[in-house]
């Protein structure tokens, strides 16, 4: 008994000193070393230690830089602990995981070229089309802490680089398994650019393939997120906050399921503009406020309801010349001009031939329905539509003046249903040139195509027509209004 103690301690004095002697030395001069030679990067470590008292993995700072030097990604101190659990229990167990202050800049210079394009291994030549759904690996972190002090991503294949960056990234789960389904408690909180932040919290369960929480989405920046789809965008975002809320719940199993509850979303303080290479004066859109409450989306009974879309103080200019109509130039881009010589597509090139069917062939009905009488299909619904506070400057060569000031514009719509059923009582007032008003209001059945509609036209000025009256009429009207 006395030789079996004393050979035990003999071994873990021996395994204490080679972790502290042997491998925490090497680890401090052998991953630079290898970093250098194989890729031609610089990796330096102020200490890295292999702790065999906590049988932790202990990293006080690091940084990895590109082949010219450049920083590409560096993190604080960072520590990962190996659980004795992993003798016993299923899979690898980590008591900690903690990674502080990391640093990542990633650039797209390519199609598919990145700076870390070098360190990925080359593609496999084996390719296969059936799609095989493994299991995660069997892991359990007790303690998952993270946080990025900055993550900058770049793209420099635009014809004007775009330049992203992220920071404060922090996100903190326990129990987090991939073994054991018991729900485990998260929290995610990020800060974007130009201060936008994220909040997420929830329960996860890996196993079950499941999730439920909830998330905020406060202050994001619009011109942030039209510079991500500015190439294929006609229109400048010169400003506007975009906020989500709601409280989710998925389930990523077959099939997929998911839902929300108390959604909501708004935007505030929108400008959009004409693009920068756009010749279009007097021409943009602005929006104080659009808020979208009472969100509700569930897929088991496929239904989606709105309690309310309330926009606010919507402000849109705009004109019309020959075939041009500026706003729609803004946001679809110019269209080609017409050749007056070009006859166009020939009736031979643009009629079908009529396709003779059997009434007894089952394809000709498939084609003939759209929809199977069992077919389900999504049902959505929205309490209420108000438009409040709203204008429009507008110019055109039909009246006289020709810009036409419409102020205030409001408007409102009830009980708006997806399939089409139901009365929707709705409600529309305006002003033009502080002059001529117009008011409707009555009902609409969307379903059946029809409506019962009372209307109020007062002080519309008959001289507003003059540019409409046949050029061989030398005569022009000088006073009158309609009502």
């Amino acid at each position: 008994m006395r030789t079996l103690i004393r050979t035990l301690a003999i071994l873990v004095i021996a395994f204490y000193a080679i972790a502290l002697l042997v491998i925490t030395p090497l680890l401090n001069v052998l991953p630079g070393w290898y970093v250098e030679k194989t890729w031609g990067r610089s990796l330096e470590t102020r200490w890295v230690v292999l702790n065999p008292f906590k049988l932790s993995l202990d990293i006080a700072s690091a940084e990895l830089s590109e082949p010219d030097g450049s920083p590409f990604a560096a993190l604080g101190e960072t520590s990962v602990n190996l659980s004795l659990a992993s003798l016993w229990r299923e899979g690898v167990v980590l008591d900690e995981l903690v990674v502080n202050d990391l640093f990542v800049r990633a650039v797209r210079s390519g199609e598919t070229e990145f700076n870390f394009s070098d360190l990925l291994p080359p593609p496999s030549e084996e390719s296969t089309d059936e799609t095989v759904d493994e299991e995660p690996p069997g892991v359990t972190i007790r303690l998952l802490d993270f946080n990025a002090s900055e993550i900058i991503l770049q793209d420099q294949t635009r014809e004007e680089p775009l330049e992203s960056e992220w920071r404060g990234l922090d996100f903190k789960v326990a129990d987090l398994s991939t073994v054991f389904d018991d729900d485990r408690p998260y929290t995610l909180n990020v800060t974007g650019p130009e201060g936008g932040t994220l909040q997420w919290e929830g329960f996860l369960s890996i196993p079950r393939r499941e999730s439920q929480g909830s998330f905020v989405l406060d202050k994001l920046s619009m011109t942030r997120l039209w510079s991500l789809a500015e190439p294929w965008l006609e229109f400048v975002v010169e400003d506007g906050h975009l906020d989500i809320s709601a409280d989710y719940k998925v389930s990523w199993g077959e099939p997929l399921r998911y839902s929300i509850d108390g959604g909501a979303l708004a935007i505030s303080a929108l400008d959009i503009q004409p693009g920068r290479r756009a010749q279009l004066e007097d021409t943009g859109v602005r929006l104080g406020s659009l808020a979208v409450n009472d969100i509700a989306v569930d897929s088991s009974t496929m239904s989606a309801d709105i309690g309310a879309i309330e926009i606010g103080e919507l402000d849109a200019s705009g004109w019309m010349e020959d075939e041009r109509i500026s706003l729609a130039e803004m946001f679809l881009g110019a269209s080609p001009p017409v050749d007056p010589n070009d006859p166009g597509p020939s009736a031979a090139a643009t009629q079908q031939p009529a396709l003779a069917q059997d009434p007894n062939d089952p394809a000709a009905t498939q084609v003939a329905t759209t929809t199977s009488p069992g077919e389900e299909e999504w049902r959505a619904s929205i309490g209420i539509v108000t438009l409040a506070d709203s204008s429009l400057r507008w110019r055109s060569p039909f009246t006289d003046p020709a810009l036409l000031v419409v102020n205030p514009i409001d408007a409102r719509i009830e009980q708006v249903n997806w399939p089409l059923s139901g009365d929707s009582p709705f409600s529309f007032s305006l002003a033009v040139n502080e002059s001529a008003t117009l008011s409707l209001d009555g009902g609409i059945a969307l379903g059946e195509g029809n409506a019962q509609i009372s209307y109020d036209l007062q002080g519309l000025p008959m001289s507003w027509a003059n540019p409409n009256l046949p050029d061989n009429i030398n005569a022009s009207i000088t006073g009158g209004a309609l009502a």
